[in-house]
């Protein structure tokens, strides 16, 4: 899982190297925005500790997306609050 914050341990992932030696490493800040959803070819012209840190206040777009649903349900009067 993707965080901000300065914590060494958050954001690792247990990986296999070419050598076949195992261990933990830490997601890169590509690997985290796949995570959260941000395209492909989505960048951040930042350093790696900046991206950590905003990475980690970001909210996945597919997320934000079942919640507009959601609420456009409930507006649009497809839903009750009985379907909650």
């Amino acid at each position: 899982f993707c965080s901000g914050g300065s914590g060494r341990e958050r954001n690792l992932v247990r990986a296999t190297a070419p050598t076949g030696k195992s261990g933990l490493r830490r997601l890169t800040p590509t690997e985290c925005l796949r995570v959260l959803g941000f395209p492909k070819g989505f960048a951040m012209p930042v350093s790696d500790s900046a991206a950590y840190r905003l990475i980690g206040t970001a909210a996945p777009y597919p997320m934000l997306e079942g919640i507009a649903d959601t609420v456009a349900g409930f507006v649009g009067g497809r839903f009750g609050m009985d379907d909650m």
